[in-house]
């Protein structure tokens, strides 16, 4: 026997002691979701609109549009 089988034959839920957890709570849990993204000219910023409005369209859901600042060049620092 596996040492992983062994601990759940011999875990907590299996002598009682606790009740195990409902795993239907887990597919009523919300999604979130952060695009992230660094955009000079605006395409990619459209692209991050895209993938945002894709993802709010899957019910339970939230999506957060971040614009990351310009990132330092080497000579900048």
């Amino acid at each position: 026997m596996s040492a992983i089988a062994e601990y759940r034959n011999e875990s907590w839920y299996s002598l009682g002691l606790i009740e195990p957890p409902n795993r239907t709570e887990y597919f009523e849990m919300t999604t979130n979701l952060l695009v992230a993204f660094y955009s000079t000219y605006g395409h990619v910023h459209r692209m991050a609109l895209a993938v945002a409005e894709g993802a709010e369209s899957v019910p339970d859901t939230a999506v957060r549009l971040r614009r990351i600042a310009e990132p330092l060049r080497a000579g900048r620092m």
